[in-house]
């Protein structure tokens, strides 16, 4: 991880153990080599954070995917709880997962700055052999039953906080589910939080935090990130 004078859109501000925000802590980290630096830095690049966890196995480097992540449906999802104007002022970061079933893609609109997740997508998706869907009247009597436990398990969150979509998509054999969430404000990450469905990167503040979402599951899920 490396300190660079850089503009605030693309330092790094906070991590889980460090404060950077501060010009003296950024010369204070050089001086103890918790960052490369001659000294004179201020800023730390969030950029060579991510690297670095990728340098140390935390995130894999999946810079040649071959992944089959629909960016597109992510992007589209996240209009649900979010206006576009309001997306397009932030960046976007997209990740991957599976398990023996099901594979898993989501997608974060973060402020960079901050370290702070604003809107969340992640997509689930599971064939049809995997799980008995032999016709569509399977899938519908499974999506019938599914939507109705994610709704369960959202405790009364209103939709335009978190909500769950489920889709038959019979070109494909596959149900796919989204579930999209919104932690805009601290509102939000209260309501999210007091229901027990706020994600990882959640330790108690007003916000959720980017970096350590993803050092989290990383680590206890092998997320990796899709370029």
């Amino acid at each position: 991880m490396t300190a660079e004078n850089l503009p605030d859109e693309k330092a790094l501000k906070y991590d889980k153990f460090y404060n950077y925000s501060d010009p003296e802590n950024v010369q204070t980290f050089i001086a103890y080599d918790i960052v490369e630096g001659n000294g004179t830095e201020e800023t730390v690049s969030y950029e060579s954070f991510i690297e670095s966890l990728k340098e140390l196995g935390v995130i894999e480097d999946d810079s040649a995917s071959n992944s089959n992540i629909d960016k597109k449906a992510l992007d589209e999802k996240v209009l649900l709880v979010a206006d576009k104007k309001d997306v397009e002022k932030y960046d976007k970061y997209y990740y991957e997962a599976s398990n023996d079933v099901e594979d898993f893609y989501k997608m974060y609109v973060v402020d960079t700055e901050k370290d702070q997740i604003l809107y969340e997508v992640q997509m689930s998706e599971v064939a049809y052999k995997d799980i008995n869907v032999e016709n569509k009247k399977d899938a519908e009597q499974l999506i019938e039953e599914k939507s109705k436990e994610f709704e369960k398990a959202l405790n009364g969150v209103p939709k335009d906080i978190a909500s769950v979509e489920i889709v038959n998509d019979e070109e494909s054999e596959m149900i796919k589910v989204f579930h999209i969430v919104n932690y805009d404000s601290p509102e939000n990450v209260k309501a999210l939080a007091d229901a027990n469905v706020v994600t990882a990167g959640y330790n108690g503040t007003d916000f959720v935090s980017h970096s350590q979402t993803v050092e989290t599951l990383s680590k206890s899920g092998g997320m990796k990130e899709v370029k």
